[in-house]
């Protein structure tokens, strides 16, 4: 037991990191792009770490990689003990909540600021992440393009469970063989609407190799596997990045630089995991990291938008982070948290009809 809670200590570090990364990234870094603003901390940081390491989009990048490494380590961890009713469950009580409120907020942002205005049903498939079969692409809330990318990771994790509790290899191999097939296949064959499908989950094998370091960390598989399969898995990200996204695989606009980048730090905490304690204050930030990512960029850019030529701009970005804090915070109180009492509340129940 005490080493479930060490392995969620260090997780709940990085996920702190990686919302507040991507906090920043919209706050300060688009804010100053789209503004044309020259904010002294933006250019501090682009010229000390983010031009020196070769990141980009103002780390924006990077804590969407942290992301996508802990919900493969995560992920994985509760698919080897779960049935598959109850993996299904969580997973949609989790994710489509707090999602749909937070279309919601965007919803009520455009209607209070004339802001971008979209028909009602584009709110409708937002808030289910359907919109993302369509063409072209209407982003109600942009950062949810993760959220698919993550969906299908829990969807294949789903229908692989089985085969994952008898072997990790055969797991992994069955992996490795999709996702070959969907660069291969690229999509474009059945259309636009596959193609723009296909070059979003790409990014799959940024998932799968955080389950590679979950089965060694764990030690269910060897060195020797892990190292082969972690490179095929890297081979496959660069070969997606390559055909999808020809331009993100130059120097001077590299998304592997910022996997990269992720992958070393998820894997320094993951090592140094027992002498790492988690600070309060990222604990607060790691239990609010879903809704903060859901809802910073509607709650928190939109005030430092209104409030930036009154109050100058670091004043609005206090005003505006903590109005985003605040939101967040009430809705993992309000949203987050009944709905994943209520998971456990009806897994609970179907267990005791099954025993009964």
């Amino acid at each position: 037991m005490q080493q479930e809670k060490v392995r969620i200590g260090f997780l709940d570090t990085l996920r702190a990191i990686a919302a507040l990364l991507v906090v920043y990234s919209h706050l300060v870094g688009m804010f100053a792009k789209e503004n044309f603003l020259d904010i002294e901390l933006h250019r501090f940081v682009q010229k000390n770490f983010l031009g020196p390491l070769g990141l980009i989009n103002d780390f924006g990048l990077l804590g969407v990689m942290v992301f996508f490494l802990i919900s493969g380590y995560i992920i994985t961890h509760v698919a080897e003990r779960e049935s598959r009713m109850d993996f299904a469950l969580k997973r949609i009580f989790r994710i489509y909540p707090p999602l749909i409120v937070s279309v919601l907020i965007v919803a009520a942002v455009n209607a209070a600021t004339s802001g971008a205005t979209f028909p009602l049903s584009d709110y409708a498939l937002s808030a289910l992440l359907a919109n993302f079969f369509f063409v072209p692409l209407k982003l109600v809330n942009g950062v949810t393009w993760t959220l698919f990318i993550e969906v299908w990771f829990y969807l294949l994790m789903w229908t692989m469970m089985p085969l994952l509790k008898r072997g990790r290899y055969k797991t992994l191999s069955v992996a490795l063989g999709l996702i070959g097939l969907l660069i291969v296949s690229e999509g474009r064959a059945h259309g636009d609407r596959i193609f723009a499908i296909s070059a979003l989950l790409v990014y799959t094998p940024c998932l799968f190799m955080g389950q590679l370091l979950y089965f060694a960390s764990t030690g269910k598989i060897g060195r020797k596997g892990f190292a082969i399969l972690s490179f095929l898995m890297y081979l496959l990200l660069v070969k997606g990045m390559r055909k999808f996204y020809p331009g993100n695989v130059l120097p001077e606009q590299s998304y592997l630089m910022s996997f990269i980048a992720s992958y070393f730090i998820f894997t320094s905490f993951m090592f140094l995991d027992q002498r790492i304690g988690v600070p309060r204050s990222m604990s607060f930030f790691a239990r609010i990291s879903y809704s903060l990512y859901l809802v910073h960029a509607p709650v928190g850019y939109t005030a430092v938008s209104l409030l930036y030529e009154r109050i100058g701009y670091y004043p609005a970005l206090v005003a505006g982070f903590v109005l985003a804090t605040l939101v967040s915070w009430l809705m993992h109180i309000y949203v987050e948290e009944p709905f994943r009492r209520m998971a456990r509340n009806v897994t609970r129940s179907k267990a005791g009809e099954q025993a009964s």
